[in-house]
This record gives structure tokens, sequence and C-alpha cells, in this order.
């Protein structure tokens, strides 16, 4: 096992899959998935007592192939995911308004919550799911959407092929109720583009090149996100959390009265804070975010400039600023370490959110109950600290229930770690 991940600072980690690695063929026997990668890295989690999150994305590198051999249809299409000159790469995507590729989808993730709640410890570290499946490049969810002279016209061929905007709503509230029946307790975390979604209308009207409307009215450049945002307020509340992965190092101290500030967090996350939702973010890129100042001054931003209560950091700058002198990742900054920005970040969700349940508690409770007949005498339970099962160390503790002429039938133990 990797030191590393026996950190005490470090106190959980984001398994981002590819679709195609874990649903190998269709359908929902055993053998149309490969677990291999999973159970790896949560293995890692489990047993250095971290929680996890955990997203399943499509995209252009995530969608298996056999999709389009098992009834969903082919879209060739091609984007850059910015407003770069060139057309981008080109994809060859399903669109997850029609019926088969959310099937598909959704059997993915059936599979996956039978298979996470195969094991307890693996389902109690389980801290965010999130929500995929309309995927670029990212785990973000967007779509291709680019309609430039000279390239691959995206809003065309998904208009071409049924793509609505209802038909993406009905996709999300779909599987966000999929998520909260599969995954109960679990809080899902939306990762945003505000701008993300391909601008078609239900009547099958595109935005052309020029930017002008094939026919009718077009949405919004941010009209499907925030569909999409308030319909998961609307019907899964706080166990509905929104994040974007872009924050950025803090520039001013005011985006909480100003979200349109110089470097303020995104400001569709800084909104679904102020209404009382779960917020998060994921830093910028290793350039944007360079060194162990930046990632202080980025901590900083999501302390400061909104209500955030989880910040994601890319590997390489977390372990640049834990291994700092005494751990202060700037003594110019904010003069904390790892630890006590993690402290920050749990006192918040603690202090906003009272009613989650608490991420790393400090004691489990469980009912012990007797099952034996009195005159068989002691029975002896046994339990299984997850988090402390590290390899060589797997002995099971004991609880032993004494006959009822001297004890209760029922006794409750507080286990504590």
């Amino acid at each position: 096992m990797d030191a590393t991940w026996q950190d005490p600072s470090l106190n959980g980690v984001f398994i981002r899959l590819l679709w195609k690695d874990v649903q190998i063929a269709p359908g929902t026997a055993d053998t149309s998935f490969d677990f291999t990668i999973l159970d790896r890295e949560i293995n890692k989690a489990v047993q250095n007592g971290k929680v996890y999150s955990l997203g399943i994305k499509a995209g252009d590198d995530g969608t298996p192939s056999w999709l389009f051999t098992n009834g969903v249809t082919a879209l060739a299409l091609q984007d850059s995911g910015s407003e770069d000159p060139g057309c981008g790469s080109r994809m060859t995507l399903g669109s997850p308004t029609e019926v088969t590729y959310q099937n598909h989808y959704f059997d993915l993730l059936r599979k996956v919550a039978s298979h996470l709640k195969s094991r307890a410890d693996w389902y109690r570290a389980l801290a965010y799911i999130k929500p995929s499946g309309a995927n670029l490049y990212t785990h973000e969810n967007r779509l291709p959407k680019r309609c430039s002279t000279g390239c691959v016209c995206n809003t065309q061929i998904f208009a071409q092929h049924g793509y609505t905007p209802s038909g993406l709503y009905a996709f999300y509230q779909a599987q966000t109720d999929l998520l909260a029946a599969e995954f109960p307790g679990k809080t899902m975390s939306y990762a945003l583009i505000q701008d993300g979604f391909p601008r078609v209308s239900d009547s099958g009207d595109y935005e052309k090149t020029d930017g002008t409307s094939s026919g009718g009215p077009l949405p919004g450049n941010t009209e499907q996100t925030q569909r999409i945002l308030d319909n998961g307020q609307a019907t899964h509340g706080l166990m509905f959390a929104v994040e974007h992965n872009g924050l950025a190092p803090k520039k001013v101290d005011t985006c909480l009265t100003d979200r349109n500030g110089l470097g303020c967090p995104n400001r569709w996350v800084l909104q679904e804070g102020a209404e009382g939702q779960v917020t998060g973010f994921q830093t910028s890129n290793e350039q944007k975010v360079a060194n162990p100042v930046d990632v202080d001054s980025t901590l900083q931003n999501a302390l400061i400039n909104s209500q955030g209560v989880f910040v994601e950091l890319y590997e390489e700058r977390y372990w640049e600023a834990v291994r700092q002198p005494n751990g202060i990742i700037d003594p110019q900054g904010s003069g904390r370490t790892m630890a006590q920005w993690a402290d920050q970040f749990h006192n918040r969700r603690r202090t906003l959110f009272p009613s989650l349940a608490e991420p790393f508690p400090t004691t489990y409770r469980h009912t012990f109950t007797r099952t034996l007949d009195p005159s068989a005498g002691n029975q002896i339970f046994y339990y299984v600290h997850g988090s402390k099962c590290a390899s060589g160390n797997v002995a099971p503790a004991s609880i032993v229930m004494l006959p009822p002429a001297t004890s209760v039938p029922n006794r409750r133990r507080t286990v504590h770690h």
C-alpha cells in the first residue's frame, strides 16, 4: 500500500472512471462488467480510512463502442470544448436523450450500486456519487455544442436525431431519481458547465454558424443547465450538491456581494449556495493553480468567497502542498496546513448543514440481537472496521452477548475508532 494514502491530511479521493472500462458489454450479467479498477481504488481509500466520490463518464474517450451495435444511434460530432480556433476533436457519441442510451447507462449505475453495497465498508466510505453520462472530455456535464463555419455543426446533428431540452431534463431527472433510490443516504454532486449544452429547441430548431436560429426561439446559453440545477434542488433538496471544476486563486474578498468580481468562484455555484444548497469545487487545472501558493489562495477563495464545503485538488498540487516545511502551505498566505484547511471546511459543513450525515464519524453504533437459545451459553458476534483493516491486520473484534439470565437479550455497543 502506498504510504501516501495514510497521510492524515488526506481526507478523500475522487475516483474517475470511464464507462467503457466498467461496462465492457451490454446487459446486466456479471460478465458485462469489470470492477478491477474500481475495487482497487476503493480498497486503497477504505483501508486507509478515507472517503471517496465516484463518477463514471461517457464522452469522447468514455463512451463504449458496443452501444452503437445495441440500439444507440452513432452521432459523428466534433468539438474542442472551448472557444479557441479550430474545430476540435472528432468523436462518436450517443445522445443522452435517446431512451436506449439511457437504459444502458442506467444499467451501469444499478450494477455499480449493487456492487458497492455488497460491502458495508465500501458503501459507508462513499461521500458523493456524481451524475454523469452527458459528457464531452471530462466528468463535467456538457455536450458538443459548437456550430462553426467549416466545422461539424453539432447543434444540427443533435436536432436531427431528436435531442431536445425536455429530453435532457428527463434524462437528468430519471438519473437523479435512480441515484437517490440506488445510493440511499448519499449526496449527488453535479459538476456544471453553465453553457455546456447544444442550443436546440423542443421544436427541433438549432443554432446555426452565425448564432441565429434555424427556425423559432432557442433556449438561452445557460438555460438548460439552470433548469437541471433547479430540478435537482426541487426534487432532492440537500442531497443534490452543485460544484464547479474551475476554482482559481483568490483575487478579491467581495464575491458574496458581487458574484461577477475578478476571480470569483463560479456564480451559478454561488447562487445555489445562497439558496441553501450544498456546494463545492474542484480547482482549475495544474497550469492555473501551479504551486503551493496558488493552492492556499484557491482554498481561501472557496472559504471567503463562497459557501462551499468541499474542494477537490489535483494530486500533484496536493502533495506539493502537504510537503512544505512544517506542512504550512503558504506562510505568507493563510499560514494553514492542509489538515487545518480540511477542518475549516468540515466545520462549515457541520454548521451549515447539521441535518446531513457526518462524513467522518468518531463513533459507530449497532444493536446486536441475540439469536441463540439461552441454554446455548454465550453468543459471540464478530465485526470488522473496514478502514482499520490494512494488509496483514484483518482480525475481527468481537462482542460477547450473555444468556438472558445474566443479561438483557438486546444490548447496544458503541464501537469507537
